[in-house]
């Protein structure tokens, strides 16, 4: 049966539960999130695209991106993902999605740094159209928790993408080693046939067969050696 990335990565629901207690982002802070669901859903698509005004700057991301349709495609997955942010299921699923996602950047050739300063122009995307109007709609106490979380939740994501990464290069290292290992296998396996042609050339004659005048005297200075330990006579 074929694993989901999290086990692939050994990420289990107890991994999860220890790095939201590390951060700080409690089962209230969840809830928190989920008052701005149908704000995100209202302005989702005005996020989105303040987001790629900003990322289609960088003449570096631009041309990661390649065409329209390739664009629009990220701007489909961009919006599902804030969605997710507020729909307040941060369980095994929500991480694998997010696994996911480290995945498909680090096989587009998405830098790290890249990632992080998108990362950071997203939040500020966020901040800028859902926080005003959270603002309006709760006490301050709430607010302030309301912007802790949002930002809790971007530092979890963050970790795990950041985990997609890293096994990804653990298991590029892996293979380049065996590659390695099967490599210099396979080139002593050539050597030793090579040795054994070379010896096999200088020994016999390449027309008859038959072992050369070299070997005669190797054989006979061997049979005479043995001969005189032994005191024997050779004939």
């Amino acid at each position: 049966m074929k694993q989901t990335l999290a086990q692939q990565i050994q990420i289990t629901e107890r991994d999860i539960a220890i790095r939201k207690k590390m951060l700080g982002f409690t089962k209230d802070h969840e809830k928190r999130l989920t008052k701005a669901k149908e704000l995100a859903y209202q302005n989702v698509n005005q996020i989105v695209e303040n987001f790629y005004i900003t990322q289609l700057e960088h003449s570096e991301i631009s041309l990661l991106i390649g065409d329209l349709h390739s664009l629009m495609r990220l701007k489909s997955s961009m919006r599902g993902y804030i969605l997710d942010l507020f729909g307040g299921f941060y369980d095994m699923e929500y991480v694998d999605k997010r696994l996911r996602i480290g995945k498909v950047h680090h096989r587009i050739g998405v830098s790290p740094k890249l990632y992080v300063s998108a990362m950071m122009q997203l939040e500020t995307a966020v901040n800028n159209c859902i926080l005003p109007l959270m603002q309006e709609k709760e006490t301050e106490e709430e607010f302030i928790e309301f912007q802790q979380a949002l930002k809790q939740l971007f530092m979890f994501d963050m970790q795990l993408v950041f985990d997609t990464y890293i096994a990804t290069l653990v298991t590029e290292v892996e293979m380049a080693r065996k590659e390695m290992k099967d490599y210099a296998e396979g080139l002593e396996e050539v050597i030793a046939d090579r040795t054994a042609q070379l010896k096999e050339l200088s020994s016999k004659d390449s027309l008859t067969g038959l072992y050369n005048q070299r070997v005669f005297y190797e054989q006979m200075r061997r049979e005479i050696a043995v001969a005189q330990r032994i005191g024997s006579r050779v004939t």
